[in-house]
């Protein structure tokens, strides 16, 4: 029995002294409302009555009243919320400090434990799911979610004068201008794509789309494979996580090595690689060896456990430059497993493509979406085949969220049997640049992709 240790019930972290002073604050100094009265919800306070003082100060602020003991008690008042002594009590709160000058003190403080409360209640509530036998990958992704959404609150912004976004603005335009050659954003290693794009820019969602068969993966693998091929030593040194559902690491491995040194994709598939080509195949193997190119090829992902990895990734590797997934349709939806069960897919995409934008934006790094075409462009006539926004699969949401939006079509589709032929890469949404298609000739033996002019400078030339 000694051995035995009793469990001790703990209070969750609260300050109720800085829940009084910072409804002080609010009652007497209107300047401390317009500070931070918006980035609070009532889950700041743990207790009842600050709860309803503060919901009724939120309602004063929002109707552009002025906020003090008597519109506060009006509002309780006037939505019965308003307990016998309430008066009294405000009162007591206006005298509870002698200033607000500590404001931000308080705030900080119960910021602070509303995140704790809440990480304590995702840690429980994992914690009864695990005794109730649930699928313990689902409960990892799950949890993953809850604390990714708690993450998030700090993420709040708040307006700031436009001056520091200018600033920003000229130091990039000052670094361009001395060296003109140089991207803003990561490179592609396609020239005319980087032309148009500045590189695949931070915080950009880029949605690369294609009906099954003509070349996503295998183009955005390219991407990859043209940093580690890069005359910059400064592009071999990116960091880059590649998540792929539909296709193990070693056949990506494979792919890769391929269309960076031109070896035939059949030889490395049958092990038949000839003495000739011995020295490029192991230069190949030695580049990704060297590279800083993390795989997950788990067969379940959701944005939330996405995340998770990447910032874990970011945080070890001090970077975080390319983040590509495989693709948006075999994901699972974080927190909608409801929906998932009544067969609302739409419903569940809109929810990944705006969670995977969020991630792009909190990573500040471009992230990759390769994406399924609907069989609508099959149906179409002949002379309608270019691909359309509305000709992604399953939600308008993926459209919206993107910012780069990239269709692969095959220029002439009876020569899919071919182990060489053309193929046009259509930007179809560009949020802040110029809408261009751009041809390329795939070569099937290589897995690789090279980059022709585009239509229209072609035909500039012939004039």
């Amino acid at each position: 029995m000694d051995n035995i240790k009793t469990t001790k019930h703990r209070e969750p972290p609260s300050s109720v002294e800085a829940e009084k002073s910072i409804l002080c604050s609010f009652l007497i100094d209107p300047s401390v409302v317009n500070d931070v009265c918006d980035m609070m919800t009532e889950d700041y306070f743990t207790i009842e009555r600050h709860k309803g003082i503060f919901n009724a100060i939120q309602q004063v602020h929002s109707e552009g009243v002025n906020v003090d003991l008597v519109t506060v008690n009006d509002q309780l008042v006037m939505t019965k919320k308003a307990e016998i002594d309430i008066f009294d009590y405000l009162y007591y709160l206006t005298n509870f400090i002698p200033s607000s000058a500590n404001y931000k003190a308080y705030y900080n403080s119960l910021h602070r434990n509303y995140l704790l409360r809440r990480i304590i209640d995702a840690c429980n509530d994992g914690i009864q799911k695990a005794y109730a036998s649930e699928e313990p990958l689902l409960l990892i992704n799950k949890i993953t979610q809850k604390l990714y959404e708690i993450n998030s609150v700090d993420r709040r912004g708040s307006l700031e004068h436009i001056s520091k976004a200018v600033d920003v603005l000229i130091n990039r335009l000052n670094v361009a201008t001395a060296n003109k050659s140089a991207l803003r954003g990561v490179p592609t290693g396609f020239p005319i794509l980087d032309n148009v794009t500045s590189g695949l820019q931070k915080g950009d969602l880029i949605i690369l789309a294609a009906r099954p068969s003509v070349g996503k993966t295998s183009f955005a693998l390219n991407i990859a494979g043209n940093l580690l091929t890069s005359q910059n030593d400064f592009d071999k040194k990116r960091v880059c996580a590649l998540f792929s559902i539909e296709m193990p690491a070693e056949q990506l491995a494979q792919r890769m090595i391929s269309s960076m040194q031109n070896l035939d994709m059949y030889m490395l598939t049958n092990s038949s690689v000839v003495a000739s080509d011995q020295n490029r195949l192991w230069g190949a193997t030695l580049q990704l060896k060297r590279s800083r190119i993390y795989v997950d090829d788990s067969s379940v992902q959701t944005p939330g456990a996405i995340f998770a990895k990447c910032q874990k990734l970011r945080n070890v590797q001090g970077q975080l430059d390319l983040v590509i997934i495989d693709y948006l349709q075999l994901m699972s939806g974080d927190s909608n497993a409801k929906s998932r069960n009544s067969g609302n897919k739409v419903q569940e995409v809109a929810e990944i493509s705006r969670t995977l934008k969020v991630m792009a934006r909190d990573l500040e790094c471009p992230v990759i979406v390769l994406s399924q075409m609907s069989r609508g462009i099959e149906m179409r006539e002949a002379s309608d085949k270019l691909p359309k926004l509305s000709d992604l699969r399953d939600s308008g949401a993926i459209e919206q969220d993107a910012d780069i939006v990239m269709f692969l079509t095959r220029v002439k589709e009876e020569e899919k049997s071919m182990g060489e032929y053309d193929v046009t890469l259509s930007i179809a949404k560009h949020r802040n640049g110029q809408l261009k298609d751009i041809i390329y000739r795939w070569f099937g033996r290589f897995v690789r992709f090279q980059e022709h002019e585009s239509p229209t400078e072609s035909e500039a030339k012939t004039k």
